[in-house]
């Protein structure tokens, strides 16, 4: 599994992503898909009464949970992987405009650049 969702981390985005770039999110959603897995494992086996309850649509109402929890994972995965890149790129920022200035000018670049992509400009 940790080697399908590499694959989608690195291929589905727009941008070129390196492999290891996706490494926080493929940990992070491989561990909460065990989770959730594990969960819902040990609530189809100890908890039967929602085969009474609801009758032969259950197991789909069930599964559909488990899809929905799955797909709700792997979103944050990338959500990590997007933040982790984004944090890189403003350590770059930072380096080059400390670099270029010194003092008090160079606080006052950071402190633009990260008002700018606060507000995504």
């Amino acid at each position: 599994m940790a080697t399908v969702f590499t694959m989608l981390y690195v291929l589905i985005p727009y941008q070129k992503v390196k492999f290891i770039e996706v490494f926080p999110g493929v940990v992070f959603t491989m561990g909460a898909w065990l989770a959730i897995s594990m969960l819902f494992s040990y609530f189809v086996n100890n908890f039967t009464n929602y085969a009474n309850i609801y009758g032969s649509i259950s197991g789909i109402i069930i599964l559909l949970i488990w899809l929905n929890l799955s797909c709700l994972f792997l979103l944050l995965g990338g959500e990590i992987n997007a933040s982790v890149a984004y944090f890189n790129n403003l350590k770059k920022i930072i380096n080059q405009a400390t670099s270029y200035n010194k003092g008090k000018e160079t606080t006052v670049h950071i402190l633009i650049v990260f008002y700018a992509k606060s507000i995504n400009v």
